[in-house]
């Protein structure tokens, strides 16, 4: 498994060069300050750490546990984003 990284990061950072449209980050408010920067590598840096966290915690509770906790736990994750979904969809703005 510690092999498919590399080589999963690898390809997405190619396909992203080939893809995505770089020359268009300049003239994104996300970029247009030093402020403005340091707030969306902060912003992506904790996203990172939650993710890897979040990962470290399930292969810790794995190991201890059994898997079925996590499938469980799983099925409680997504009741709770559906609930609160259902809460907080007067927020949401959809087109059209």
């Amino acid at each position: 498994m510690s092999y498919v990284t590399p080589v999963m990061a690898i390809t997405t950072a190619i396909i992203s060069i080939a893809m995505d449209p770089w020359h268009e980050v300049r003239a994104s408010h996300f970029f247009d300050s030093p402020a403005h920067i340091l707030r969306s590598i902060l912003l992506m840096l904790l996203g990172g750490a939650l993710a890897f966290f979040m990962v470290l915690t399930e292969y810790v509770l794995v190991s201890v546990t059994s898997a079925v906790t996590v499938t469980i736990a799983g099925i409680v994750k997504e009741a709770v984003t559906i609930l609160r979904l259902l809460c907080f969809s007067s927020m949401i703005h959809l087109p059209g």
